[in-house]
């Protein structure tokens, strides 16, 4: 079934596709072939727990090394958290993208354009995937 194009996820999801990423990369044979999806679009999101109580933080386990957009709604009482999830991706492939939006998906047209479009920017600089037998 995998590979993947791309993954969106909003806010509880964004930890549990964030973990996957983690765990995928630490595994020997996925340094080796990579991740199951070519990019990510997290949006409202938190980072994974670290199976301590407390969350995944920076050191020792990012960049993600992935394209990735986050999409943070500036009207989220969690929007320091967003950033810290923002954190644990590679800044060289990451766009973030701050709406006016409390904690749910875009719904203005205008939000959820600004979003499409990005996803599209994203796209067009994406390898082409070879053929598959």
């Amino acid at each position: 079934m995998p590979p993947f194009d791309g993954l969106i996820c909003f806010s509880q999801g964004c930890a549990v596709a964030t973990g996957m990423l983690l765990n995928q990369f630490q595994a020997d044979e996925a340094r080796h072939l990579g991740y199951p999806v070519r990019f990510v679009v997290l949006i409202c999101g938190s980072r994974p727990p670290d199976g301590k109580m407390g969350f995944v933080s920076t050191p020792g386990s990012a960049p993600i090394a992935l394209p990735s957009i986050h999409v943070q709604g500036l009207k989220d009482s969690a929007l320091a958290e967003q950033k810290r999830l923002s954190a644990l991706y590679d800044n060289r492939v990451k766009m973030v993208l701050e709406l006016d939006i409390a904690h749910h998906p875009p719904r203005r047209t205008s939000d959820v354009d600004t979003v499409a479009e990005a996803i599209h920017k994203l796209i067009d600089t994406l390898e082409p995937r070879e053929a598959r037998p």
